[in-house]
């Protein structure tokens, strides 16, 4: 039994008319209404295309792809490797500009993710490049994670006003944007349906419904193998575990099935070596667990505040780290603050179990950089706690202040951000535009003075998809947000300096998590950059890069990133010196 009570506080008497949000919460047919307003607030992604990860995995299930990239994985398991373990290929990718010349060489990273792959390989086999019918697929998913909301909701909080609401809630929760919109992240929202599918049958198995407890670790495993983010789950159940009174004999019964698939997930997710190492961005908690508990109140306070205040945090890592680490703490403390205030004096137990579950699951995306994607199963936990706080007696204007914003500003912001995406893919791969159209067989050699090293790597990629030529390899000389000083020393070599620091801002460091060193040497297939100079940081101050083509060469295609495009940059003279200033400026650095 609950710790306390499983009943529903009954709706408090109306002395108002009714409203839209009264009627519509007791529409016969409410998961239907709600399904179909989570379908129109998603459906602008329908003509999103593709970019970045896509192209990857279009490379490595599309049966009419021009090549696919050799793994040790296969496709079913390699689609997501992004940092190769083959050092062989990774040396290909360095020459081809595919990886930036400051990748370090201790990276590799490559994410466990079979059922989502099997999904994405059936859309390429079936629906070809009519991509609309890959988003339409992704919607379906959204839709069906509603469905599975509506069951959990209804398990947990008893039919009536307040599981209605916190469904509502949930359709409309900004963090299924992403998960929904674009395919490379269909992952997540993978992981939220069977983890909701998971948490459902577990509060069946705790009120002793029969052969329930069979169908978790079933729900449990299928959500590891949608992604890592299904680690949630585990998390989930405990939370509800904690909350119920029964005898240890029947947790032990409940439980060791789910750990055993949990432990044959984790052997074969280490075994072959799966996660990300060597990111200065992704942190594994168990091999630098020390680091992840520096990093956690600040990552965790960027994604509470994610989850409680629908506040934006894909572009957290382009605060300094210290500024960043401040801002996540004080929101941390802020997020804490607020789940006082709301449960205080509460006497409903659900509301304890929902502030729980608000929090827990936001543990295991932490190994990740902050994304308002990652809030997914805490999202369910917000949801409720407002629903049950709005709905019960006299609810606070706190309550009302924020259960509208959560209603109102996160269907606004779900809306926009499903009609951004097609700008953000396009955006993302507009690089490939920078290289000029020529016959096949024509050497160029693309040098981009400041990049994003996630859009440069797709370069190639969209050009081959695109029937055009791509370039020999592309080259970075710094990254996006880091102003430089060029000095040309002789025909073919060319002196950066970075007078205020490189990779001052944690988003400059995916690739990378070591410091830099002086007289280090890195090649690619146009040029060898060698480190001169680090600051204090580990980050490089000054480096030299000599190319194999002197630099006025038609060969060489010299580019500059003003604002969101591309313009031909010409080299300055033998000994001439010029500042450019980095495209992405960040007053706080």
């Amino acid at each position: 039994m609950y710790r306390n009570t499983l009943s529903t506080s009954a709706p408090p008497p109306r002395d108002r008319p009714p409203t839209l949000l009264d009627r519509l919460l007791e529409h016969p047919r409410l998961i239907l209404v709600l399904a179909l307003l989570g379908g129109l607030l998603v459906s602008p992604s329908l003509f999103a295309g593709i970019g970045a990860d896509d192209w990857l995995h279009r490379l490595h299930l599309d049966p009419e792809a021009p090549y696919h990239p050799p793994t040790p994985y296969g496709p079913l398991l390699g689609a997501f490797e992004f940092f190769p373990a083959d050092r062989v290929e990774f040396r290909k990718l360095l020459d081809e500009g595919v990886l930036p010349w400051w990748v370090g060489s201790e990276v590799s990273g490559v994410f466990f993710r079979p059922l989502t792959v099997l999904t994405h390989g059936w859309d390429w086999r079936v629906f070809g490049e009519r991509l609309w019918l890959h988003h339409a697929h992704s919607i379906l998913w959204f839709l069906l994670t509603i469905w599975a909301a509506s069951r959990f909701f209804v398990q947990w909080l008893g039919p009536g006003r307040a599981a209605a609401l916190a469904l509502l809630l949930f359709v409309v929760d900004e963090s299924h944007a992403l998960p929904a919109g674009w395919l490379a992240n269909r992952n997540a929202m993978l992981a939220l349906f069977f983890s909701l599918l998971a948490a459902t049958s577990h509060l069946r198995d705790l009120a002793n419904v029969a052969h329930a407890r069979w169908w978790t670790p079933l729900w449990v495993g299928a959500a590891l193998l949608s992604a890592e983010a299904g680690a949630t789950a585990l998390l989930a159940l405990m939370v509800f575990e904690a909350s119920y009174v029964r005898p240890l004999v029947e947790r032990v019964r409940s439980w060791l099935p789910i750990l055993v698939v949990t432990a044959g997930w984790a052997a074969v997710w280490k075994g072959l070596g799966f996660g990300v190492q060597g990111s200065g961005l992704y942190v594994d908690p168990l091999r630098e667990t020390g680091w992840f508990l520096v990093l956690l109140p600040e990552r965790l306070g960027a994604l509470s505040a994610a989850a409680w205040f629908n506040l934006p945090v894909d572009g957290w890592m382009m605060w300094t780290p210290k500024l960043g680490w401040g801002l996540g703490v004080g929101l941390l403390g802020l997020c804490l603050g607020l789940v006082f205030r709301l449960t205080r004096g509460s006497a409903d137990p659900r509301a304890y179990t929902a502030a729980l579950l608000a929090f827990l699951p936001l543990l295991p995306p932490l190994g990740a950089f902050p994304m308002t994607r990652l809030v997914g199963v805490a999202g369910v936990g917000v949801a409720a706690l407002l629903a049950l706080l709005w709905t019960g007696p006299a609810p606070s204007r706190l309550v009302v202040w924020l259960g509208r914003w959560h209603l109102y500003g996160a269907a606004f912001l779900l809306f926009v951000q499903s009609v951004g995406l097609h700008w953000m893919l396009k955006t993302n791969n507009a690089m490939s535009e920078l290289v000029p159209d020529a016959p096949p067989e024509t050497e160029q050699h693309l040098v981009v003075l400041h990049g994003f090293e996630i859009a440069t790597a797709f370069t190639s990629m969209v050009r081959v998809f695109a029937g055009k030529n791509r370039p020999d390899s592309v080259l970075l000389l710094a990254p996006l947000a880091t102003p430089i000083r060029l000095t040309r020393l002789d025909a073919r070599r060319l002196r950066v300096e970075a007078p205020e620091g490189a990779f001052r801002v944690p988003g400059e460091r995916l690739c990378r998590s070591s410091a830099f060193v002086v007289g280090e040497v890195s090649r690619s297939g146009v040029a060898t950059v060698t480190v001169q100079e680090v600051d204090d940081a580990g980050g490089p101050r000054v480096w030299e890069v000599e190319f194999l083509l002197e630099l006025e060469d038609e060969r060489m295609i010299w580019r500059r990133i003003e604002g969101f495009e591309g313009r031909e940059w010409t080299p300055p003279a033998v000994g001439a010196t010029v500042e450019v200033p980095a495209p992405l400026d960040l007053p706080w650095t």
